[in-house]
């Protein structure tokens, strides 16, 4: 994958899964040239909403939005997991990780990730009656 001027993502992610799976929503952390790894703060924002849902800074428990706990987590540096889907979750989510010792506008990382929530199967039947095949 490409990473465009000052590390961000020139390409976004597709995701796809199944109501009640998990999924991990893949985010870059690109430290500065220096190779100093400095705090930063990861920010995961679903499109329309204004304020971000999930914010972890190091050592500090994460700020998560009721409609995420419990199922939100950080994953790695920067990616997010989230589990038992719902169908509410699908939607375009942005990354942002914000160097601390950093100019923002010198420097910053991020991605997009476009999540497809499909109907839960059981038995091969979805929830509508529709059949899937494996």
């Amino acid at each position: 994958m490409a990473l465009g001027a000052h590390g961000v993502r020139e390409e976004p992610q597709f995701v796809t899964a199944r109501a009640g799976e998990s999924v991990i929503l893949g985010c870059e952390v690109s430290h500065p040239l220096n190779g100093q790894q400095a705090p930063y703060v990861v920010e995961w924002f679903k499109f329309g909403v204004p304020i971000p849902f999930f914010i972890n800074f190091r050592f500090y428990p994460p700020h998560v939005d009721p409609d995420y706990a419990g199922r939100a987590n950080l994953y790695g540096k920067a990616s997010l997991r989230i589990e038992r889907l719902r169908y509410e979750d699908q939607g375009w989510y942005e990354c942002k990780v914000l160097m601390l010792e950093q100019q923002y506008d010198t420097f910053h990382n991020g991605s997009w990730v476009h999540l497809t929530v499909n109907e839960r199967c059981a038995n091969g039947v979805g929830v509508s009656g529709h059949v899937h095949l494996p």
